[in-house]
């Protein structure tokens, strides 16, 4: 049940013409809620004292309208990942792009869409791939306020953010591909315990590998940290504050394609076997995309090749 709370100064000694519009207000108010009104205004005894005040006037709105909204159909997919679980809302929002995810992972909300253009861009001999990484300052609860009221430009760890996403994902496209993508990652809410730039990374590769777009996906990327000698998977932010290594790696099911890292002088084995550890958890997280693009995943679109003819390649030798 919701309430709707209209102020109306509507009594007894109310011209009739004002009436009139009051009557009229309310009718237009409320049927733009999908709500119908009686054709004589009457409202219940209580209703009716509240009415002759002057004050404010309720009335109590069915829910059946909202209900339908609830009741959309979407797809959720959920894992657990290092101890906190990863979800991913499929076909909830954002359905004209090519491929869009609503991210979850703990408390952390990130939506990761993929889109392309139908052709190809004229004049350019590279793939016009764009990355963003959107940080709010409302996903963490505050506003702007003082002398800036508005929302900066990318702050450096949103560009090195897209910088992370960009690196594995660009190789896997066509070599031949030359219309525009863009992959467009907003930070709704943040948990401090699960990294947004983690979830953004996931969800960029999620929404494309299920996407239209030419992609030899999945992959997937996992942090590393080492707490007093041991390893942690996907650290918190009070581990990542006392650990000796930041290790960031992404891959696909054969091999390793990307490693980010910074270390307070960790030996070298230690650093190899993070790396191990943090593909082995990345084939787990494959395995769990790839039975979301077994259910949601749609057909790869033609597109008109950009390959450098053969001819080129001969007459260079």
């Amino acid at each position: 049940m919701y309430v709707i709370i209209l102020k109306i100064v509507d009594g007894d000694n109310t011209p009739r013409p004002l009436k009139r519009v009051f009557a009229s207000m309310k009718s237009t108010f409320f049927s733009s809620f999908g709500v119908p009104l009686p054709m004589n205004n009457t409202l219940d005894t209580k209703s009716e004292r509240i009415r002759e005040r002057g004050i404010f006037i309720w009335y109590p709105v069915s829910s059946r309208v909202i209900e339908k909204k609830e009741n959309t159909m979407y797809k959720k997919f959920e894992m657990e990942l290092a101890g906190r679980t990863l979800r991913v809302d499929v076909d909830r929002v954002a359905k004209q792009a090519n491929g869009a995810v609503l991210m979850h992972y703990g408390d952390t909300t990130v939506l990761c869409t993929a889109t392309a253009s139908e052709k190809p861009r004229e004049g350019i001999d590279f793939f016009p791939l764009s990355v963003e990484y959107n940080e709010r300052m409302y996903a963490v609860g505050k506003i702007p306020g003082g002398f800036n009221k508005r929302e900066g430009k990318a702050s450096e760890n949103a560009v090195l953010t897209d910088r992370v996403i960009d690196r594995p994902m660009r190789p896997l496209f066509p070599k031949d591909y030359r219309n525009d993508v863009t992959l467009e990652n907003l930070v709704l809410s943040v948990d401090q315990d699960c990294s947004p730039e983690l979830t953004a990374m996931l969800g960029a590769a999620i929404a494309t590998t299920i996407s239209d777009i030419p992609f030899d996906g999945p992959i997937s990327t996992t942090q590393v940290g080492l707490v007093d000698g041991e390893f942690v998977i996907n650290p918190t932010a009070e581990q990542k504050a006392v650990s000796d290594l930041a290790l960031t790696v992404a891959s696909t099911r054969e091999k390793v394609i990307m490693i980010e890292a910074g270390a307070n002088e960790v030996p070298e084995q230690q650093m190899i076997d993070a790396i191990f550890k943090a593909h082995e958890v990345n084939q787990e997280v494959i395995k769990f995309i790839d039975t979301i693009v077994a259910e949601c995943g749609k057909p790869k679109h033609s597109y008109e090749s950009f390959a450098v003819p053969e001819e080129l390649f001969a007459a260079m030798k």
